[in-house]
């Protein structure tokens, strides 16, 4: 079993890092039930596009990242992830994102709880300057997190994203270091 080594806490969640080593790892040697765990997936849907992210290669030399499991310690059940899916250290930036698979933790402010954590170990062991985050304009509670977390809209990116067999916007946002009010 693979565990990873950076584990960060809130009072309700375990965030679990996971590198491009350890992503590889698990995606190469873990059977489809164990990534279903792993992952927090609910759906066999969702490990499928999982796969597809590893086959079409989820890192690159311009860009890697670094994501956490999101697990709910009452349950010690992975509920979903977040964290930089796409990190560029030669620019220190980097794009945050998040997901709650399993649907039943929605709504609980638990993505409010994780991402101040996240947002510092960005800004303080990452070494960050610039974070990013891209939302769907229809997407009303992510769009509220950016205005909560002192994000600044920066503009409107039109047919940004290709999902579902067409082309939708993003809304872009930025937060700079000298910006983020530090726990």
């Amino acid at each position: 079993m693979i565990v990873p080594t950076i584990i960060l806490k809130t009072q309700r969640l375990l965030l679990k890092a996971v590198t491009p080593n350890i992503y590889t790892g698990v995606i190469d040697t873990y059977t489809d039930e164990q990534l279903m765990d792993f992952f927090g997936f609910t759906t066999a849907d969702q490990l499928y596009k999982e796969r597809q992210r590893r086959a079409q290669g989820a890192s690159s030399y311009t860009s890697t990242f670094l994501f956490f499991i999101i697990v709910d310690i009452a349950s010690n059940k992975t509920i979903g992830s977040a964290g930089y899916y796409r990190h560029y250290p030669n620019h220190n930036r980097g794009e945050i994102g998040y997901i709650l698979t399993d649907e039943t933790f929605r709504n609980r402010g638990l993505i409010k709880e994780a991402l101040p954590v996240i947002i510092n170990y960005g800004f303080n062991e990452m070494n960050l300057h610039r974070i990013e985050a891209f939302v769907a304009p229809d997407n009303l509670p992510s769009l509220r997190i950016m205005e909560l977390f002192g994000f600044t809209k920066e503009g409107h990116l039109r047919q940004h994203y290709f999902t579902n067999g067409k082309h939708d916007d993003s809304v872009v946002f930025s937060l700079l270091r000298s910006e983020w009010k530090s726990l």
